[in-house]
């Protein structure tokens, strides 16, 4: 029970990386808000956790909308009266290909959602974390944002190093707070996303992994579980890589 008496806001919590990190969140005894907008997906993982003895509820939240994180902020309060917990981790890859080719839309869908949402999300906690004089947000970024290593992903690898800059940033700026900011930087997870690759693509990458696989989203959930845990207490401000050892 790592986490009882907290409350935790998770954003992409539906499906995939975020449904793994809630359940265990809630196994560890927080109270759970799936933020997400596949509102079945996330109404079924809060059934899960119910069932399972845990304690979650649903906020239907586009992540590139600023009033629907100031909404799921302000619900989460109302109903939990506290949030110690943001996990910003609602993500996309949208389209890989040349820059070249390169659409508008694609460029704003991708950067709105990667960036965008954990911006807002920050945005509209932060000022809740302070007045309660303490808190800890953590962000999902990607070994995309250190390596550039995706090839033909160069505005997904842009947004999620922003991510991690933002990161740093705001772990300086909210120190003096007590306000805890890291992100997770994994090589491709074996998600519903990734599971969509052509299946030579997928065997190719994983072999170049040194542990010879893809992360899984649990890997990802307790990685997650520790930063935001009060055994992290005195990290702040990093980046960490979960890649299997390719970056070694």
């Amino acid at each position: 029970m790592r986490l009882a008496g907290k409350t935790a806001v998770v954003t992409g919590g539906a499906s995939g990386i975020g449904r793994a990190t809630s359940e265990l969140f809630a196994q560890e005894g927080a109270k759970v808000v799936i933020a997400d907008v596949n509102t079945k997906g996330g109404s079924e993982i809060v059934e899960s956790i119910k069932e399972a003895g845990g304690e979650a509820v649903f906020v239907r939240t586009d992540v590139t909308v600023p009033k629907d994180a100031q909404k799921m902020v302000r619900m989460t309060v109302e109903k939990y009266g506290h949030i110690d917990i943001l996990f910003n981790n609602a993500g996309i890859t949208g389209e890989p290909g040349p820059l070249a080719d390169l659409t508008e839309e694609n460029y704003h869908h991708i950067m709105d959602v990667n960036l965008g949402g954990v911006v807002w999300g920050c945005k509209f906690v932060i000022p809740h974390l302070k007045e309660q004089g303490k808190g800890v947000v953590l962000n999902m970024a990607s070994l995309g944002g250190i390596t550039g290593k995706r090839a033909h992903d160069a505005i997904y690898n842009a947004s999620k190093a922003g991510v991690i800059l933002l990161t740093k940033t705001l772990s300086r700026e909210l120190a003096p707070d007590n306000i805890r900011v890291n992100c997770l930087c994994p090589i491709a997870v074996d998600t519903p996303m990734v599971q969509r690759w052509p299946a030579a693509a997928r065997q190719a990458s994983a072999k170049r992994i040194p542990l010879g696989r893809f992360c899984r989203p649990i890997d990802i959930a307790y990685s997650a579980l520790f930063l935001v845990s009060d055994e992290a207490s005195m990290i702040t401000g990093i980046a960490l890589v979960i890649d299997g050892g390719f970056t070694a």
